[in-house]
């Protein structure tokens, strides 16, 4: 499909299943957006998501709103 895309997210601050249930909700809750995955132990989450209906600055908002700080390279 054009305009997906999986992009794998450095965060912080996440300590345990817990964290990563709420991201997981959080995440899966914005429109056009899949938490593939997330692991708190390695500080990632994978997501996918079609850039023409959401960018990655509201993917981030959305975790940073929990609590969490994306790591940018």
């Amino acid at each position: 499909m054009v305009g997906k895309v999986e992009k794998s997210i450095d965060i912080d601050e996440m300590h345990c299943r817990s964290c990563e249930l709420i991201l997981k909700d959080e995440l899966n809750s914005l429109n056009s957006v899949a938490c593939k995955s997330i692991d708190f132990k390695n500080g990632k989450a994978v997501v996918e998501f079609d850039e023409s209906k959401i960018k990655f600055s509201k993917i981030k908002e959305a975790i940073e709103k929990e609590g969490y700080k994306v790591n940018s390279k």
